[in-house]
């Protein structure tokens, strides 16, 4: 493990990436388990923006700075890991205060959440991690090559970290899941069922294969997103889970917003949905800020407040300046997490790129 600043550097041509995915039989017989994000954290890790050509200069600079803003945050609370390129390392050094730790890979965006692997626990202490074979959110961005260094970012963290590899056997990202660590998870539909993830693969086939790697006993989709063109409907902007059986869900109060159906959609199946206890779930809905009231508005603008960040001892949570419905954000997850300092941060330039504070981070779970 990463415990103090220390630079790695791995080049990517003198390092072989294995991509033999284990099959679902092979990995249910490995006991793996996926903790929830409220669980003990060993560190957490970020992916500072090295696409100034993807955003604009000046965009990636404040964007930058946004991640500064979060890791400087949350290495009061645990230990932060960024990623950066070997270019980025005279900005990295002004931004980022000297507690946090550098990992030098090749990579180009910021989600972190999505090109990173997701670390699960083989029999509850074992540390693991798990590819999910990012494909770009359905091949999108095609233009840009350079996220062919995202496409292989995950393997080279792991091997830096000397975790072990485990190859997914279909196409997700780990924004596209949320797990209650009692043996659920939540997804949806228009996302890892959608052609551009697993074309030839039905919904039990993805559920077998989402239970094999997290070691969820239920799988509850939900319809998702149809206007999300970026994601194609990530569930970490539409539902997570608090705690077992208790999850919050976002609507929208303004009915030209594009996802005003599928958010109505989506809470309507929550409430009728069971747990792996069998628990019918108690669903908490929480409305999204006015557009008319935010800072910032764009085509691609999240305003999420369930994009937000569980860590050690603290709730990371975007507000976007509509104050009565920041408050009411504020004021619900401090109520659920009384042991947790709930942190309000103005994200804007992160959102604008269709992602929030959960998407530009990763969990690494401390074994039990």
């Amino acid at each position: 493990m990463i415990t103090s600043r220390r630079e790695v550097l791995i080049l990517l041509s003198t390092f072989a990436l294995p991509s033999i995915p284990l099959s679902s039989s092979a990995l249910e017989k490995r006991k793996l388990v996926m903790p929830h994000e409220a669980s003990p954290h060993e560190q957490s890790f970020m992916t500072l923006s090295n696409a100034p050509f993807l955003y604009g200069k000046s965009w990636n600079h404040d964007i930058q700075k946004e991640q500064a803003l979060i890791a400087n945050t949350l290495v009061d609370f645990e230990p932060v890991t960024v990623i950066i390129d070997r270019k980025q390392e005279k900005i990295a050094r002004e931004i980022f205060r000297p507690e946090i730790n550098f990992m030098f890979l090749p990579h180009f965006d910021i989600w972190a959440r999505d090109t990173l692997p997701i670390f699960v626990l083989e029999n509850k202490n074992i540390l693991q991690a798990v590819v999910g074979n990012f494909n770009v959110w359905g091949n999108k961005f095609t233009g840009y090559k350079e996220y062919d260094l995202d496409k292989k970012l995950a393997p080279l963290v792991a091997d830096t970290l000397n975790i072990p590899t485990i190859f997914a056997p279909f196409v997700f990202e780990g924004g596209a899941i949320d797990v209650d660590g009692d043996g659920s998870l939540l997804t949806t539909r228009s996302c890892l069922l959608n052609p551009n993830r697993n074309p030839d693969m039905s919904e039990k086939e993805v559920s077998q294969h989402l239970s094999s790697i997290t070691g969820a006993e239920k799988i509850i989709w939900l319809h998702g997103s149809q206007s999300d063109k970026i994601t194609d409907g990530h569930i970490d902007g539409i539902a997570r889970f608090i705690e077992p059986g208790l999850v919050v869900a976002e609507y929208t109060e303004n009915k030209s917003d594009l996802e005003y159906s599928d958010l109505k959609k989506n809470i309507k199946q929550l409430e009728k949905a069971r747990d792996a206890k069998g628990r019918l779930l108690e669903v908490i809905t929480l409305a999204r800020p006015d557009p008319l009231k935010t800072r910032t508005s764009s085509a691609d603008f999240s305003a999420s407040y369930i994009n937000n960040y569980v860590a050690n001892g603290v709730l990371l949570l975007p507000e976007f300046g509509d104050d009565k419905h920041d408050q009411d954000a504020y004021d619900l997850f401090s109520r659920f997490h009384p042991s947790r300092k709930t942190i309000s941060l103005n994200v804007d330039n992160i959102c604008k790129g269709g992602g929030g504070i959960h998407c530009t981070l990763q969990t690494l779970p401390k074994a039990l």
